[in-house]
C-alpha cells in the first residue's frame, strides 16, 4: 500500500485500486448536513435541489439555522 497525498494506492490481487480519501470525506460530510437538514424539516429527502448544493453551502445553511444572529 502507498500514498500520494490524497490517494491511497492498494494493490488488489494484481491490479490497482485508488480511493481518494478527500472525496470520501466530502461526501461524508455532505451527507451528515443533508440528513441536518431533513431532520430540522427545512427540506424534504425527496427534494432533487437538496442533493445538488455545494457542502459549503450545506455548512451555512446549517449554521443559519443553529444560530440566525451570526449571519
Amino acid at each position: 500500500m502507498k500514498y500520494y497525498g490524497f490517494i491511497k494506492i492498494i494493490n488488489n490481487r494484481g491490479g490497482v485500486q485508488m480511493r481518494n480519501h478527500l472525496r470520501e470525506a466530502v461526501d461524508s460530510m455532505k451527507k451528515y448536513y443533508i440528513q441536518k437538514l431533513i431532520d430540522a424539516g427545512v427540506y424534504s429527502k425527496a427534494d432533487p435541489e437538496l442533493y445538488t448544493i455545494t457542502l459549503t453551502e450545506l455548512e451555512m445553511i446549517v449554521n443559519n439555522i443553529e444560530d440566525p444572529k451570526s449571519t
